[in-house]
């Protein structure tokens, strides 16, 4: 039986004493959103500024990844960001109309450094706070004004562990390693969400290194259905290969992790990465992963246990075929990480929490 965290609706009940101003991508159903709602679960008084509006058009995201192509092969500085919302002079204005105890900026690109120096000697006990899920040192994830405004930070957490001393060299004062984590709200089993079951999915984008790995599933006869963006990319075909064209998100993406029998974990080769947020939304959500192996992805889930793991095609089809042919077992994992997210506390509220305890 799945059950929801206890802990989550008594610290909804129980709100510290602090005043956040929030730079953040607000859209709802986003990761950065979930942090922010986090955010106003627990401090008294929360102001949200959503940059949102500057995300590049789709046209523009692709002139922009030429151009960072260019850029990586003649070592070239990064671009700054357009400001088109008035981001920071949002800043300035709240900094000027009220007190805060923190600024909390997530993956907040577009913020200047001068911005944050009007910030600090406007309120000097404010505590400048960076936040990102992305490996900030990959340059398609930098922005010049996050590079200059680096060292501007009291203290930057990332949930890349190898970014910490990597950002310190680029000036960050203080970085810390976080791990993933879930919104209750969003990231909960939906029993009977969807009427259609997949025995085999993956919910992410289009990445080469996945669809090389999918077209070996489906040379060995496994069905596989994925969903997300640039699929389109994809020169996969196989009648035993579905795309779905749906980039799903929020409560239709917990909806769609619920429908799948082994959820398929596979890290962006781009981020370097050793878990990304699925490694905890699937097993928050009552479902079964099956993930890439790494020592992050072990520490955070008992491996046959709470979750399986592979480390090589072979491995993988193995694994599909043992719990395909053993639904009971699989449920029994799948119940047993849903356990493990509630119980050692992995929800975004709780990470919030703990970076609290840490700067306060």
């Amino acid at each position: 039986m799945l059950h929801c965290n206890k802990s989550i609706e008594k610290k909804m009940a129980t709100k510290r004493a602090l005043r956040i101003l929030v730079v953040s991508d607000l859209r709802h159903g986003y990761p950065m959103r979930q942090r922010y709602d986090a955010i106003c679960d627990i401090a008294e008084t929360v102001y949200g500024i959503d940059y949102s509006k500057n995300q590049p058009s789709p046209f523009t995201l692709l002139l922009w990844k030429k151009v960072s192509y260019w850029l990586f092969r003649h070592h070239i500085g990064c671009f700054p960001v357009i400001d088109n919302t008035g981001t920071n002079k949002h800043i300035i204005e709240a900094a000027e109309r009220s007190e805060w105890d923190i600024l909390w900026l997530d993956r907040a690109l577009v913020v200047d450094k001068n911005t944050l120096e009007r910030v600090r000697n406007r309120q000097p006990n404010c505590i400048i706070v960076g936040f990102s899920h992305d490996d900030m040192i990959q340059r398609h994830n930098q922005s010049k004004q996050f590079l200059e405004h680096l060292k501007c930070y009291n203290a930057f957490y990332t949930t890349k562990s190898y970014n910490v001393k990597e950002l310190e060299r680029l000036g960050c004062k203080r970085c810390k390693f976080i791990n993933n984590s879930f919104d209750p709200r969003t990231h909960r089993h939906h029993e009977g969400g969807k009427k259609t079951r997949y025995s085999v999915g993956f919910v992410g984008h289009w990445e080469k290194e996945r669809e090389q790995l999918f077209r070996i599933l489906v040379d060995n006869g496994i069905k596989v259905h994925v969903w997300g963006g640039g699929w389109h990319n994809c020169r996969l075909k196989h009648k035993k290969f579905i795309c779905h064209a749906e980039d799903v998100i929020g409560d239709a993406y917990a909806q769609t992790l619920c429908s799948i029998d082994i959820n398929l974990c596979l890290l962006r080769k781009a981020n370097r990465d050793l878990q990304t947020t699925r490694s905890i939304e699937i097993p928050a959500c009552g479902a079964f992963m099956l993930g890439e192996r790494t020592p992050e992805h072990q520490e955070l889930f008992r491996e046959g246990e709470e979750a399986d793991f592979f480390d090589s095609a072979e491995e993988l089809i193995h694994k599909i075929r043992f719990y395909l042919n053993n639904p009971d077992r699989l449920k029994q994992v799948a119940l047993a990480g849903h356990s493990r997210c509630l119980i050692d506390r992995y929800s975004n509220q709780d990470r919030i929490n703990d970076i609290l305890d840490d700067l306060l």
